[in-house]
């Protein structure tokens, strides 16, 4: 008798916490706050993989311009050979940003705006490379010395080194077939200079145009459009 109660004692024993278990729990199911915490963080960990995804597909991406600017910097330094090794055209690639720098007698004559026959010629060779670069903007940016400009067209320097500019995007656009809604002219006159207006070398220097491949929204949003 007595060993037939320890072993119903015993049996209390164990089912006594399971019973207390299981009644714990589908109070705390049924209560509003566990299922609320519960559907919270099941949001936040599926937000989680979310994030996860957008962030592997932005280095996807980064990876993919990366390649595709390094791609056209061999193949502009290739096909440009001798006007880059005399100085005429430099080309410079970083890694999210493209840019070609040309001395202003490559494309246009002393005081003018109209693309010549070499630049024409040299700017289709660099359209040819730039349409391999997708989902980028092209900044065109012209810049003149410090002398003084006399023209019935240009009335200052601010006049030609915009002008310069818009005659790039033109032919890159209308005669290359580039897209123009990825351009941006900008004239920049003598107030970006890279080398010292004191010497002939000096401003052949800074009589350029510099055309710029970047994700740089510099006009974005600027429409008035919210």
């Amino acid at each position: 008798m007595r060993g037939r109660l320890l072993k119903i004692f015993m049996v209390i024993l164990v089912l006594v916490p399971v019973g207390l278990t299981a009644y714990l729990a589908n109070s705390l199911y049924h209560r509003k706050g566990v299922p609320q915490a519960l559907e919270n963080l099941t949001r936040q960990l599926f937000q989680s993989k979310e994030e996860e995804k957008k962030a592997e597909k932005r280095a996807q991406d980064l990876e993919r311009k990366t390649e595709e600017l390094q791609s056209a910097y061999d193949a502009l330094v290739a096909d440009l050979r001798g006007e880059v090794d005399s100085r005429q055209i430099r080309v410079r690639q970083f890694r999210e940003k493209l840019e070609i720098n040309f001395v202003d007698k490559v494309l246009f004559a002393s005081g003018s705006a109209d693309v010549s026959p070499r630049g024409r010629d040299i700017l289709s060779r660099v359209a040819a490379v730039l349409a391999k670069v997708k989902d980028k903007s092209i900044y065109v940016v012209g810049h003149t010395d410090n002398v003084p400009i006399h023209s019935s067209l240009y009335p200052s320097n601010w006049e030609l080194s915009a002008s310069r500019a818009a005659s790039v995007i033109r032919h890159l656009s209308e005669a290359a077939g580039l897209p123009p809604e990825r351009f941006t002219a900008m004239g920049r006159a003598f107030y970006q200079p890279v080398a010292s207006n004191a010497s002939p070398e000096g401003r052949q220097e800074n009589r350029r145009v510099d055309i710029i491949v970047a994700d740089v929204p510099l006009l974005a949003g600027e429409t008035g459009s919210q």
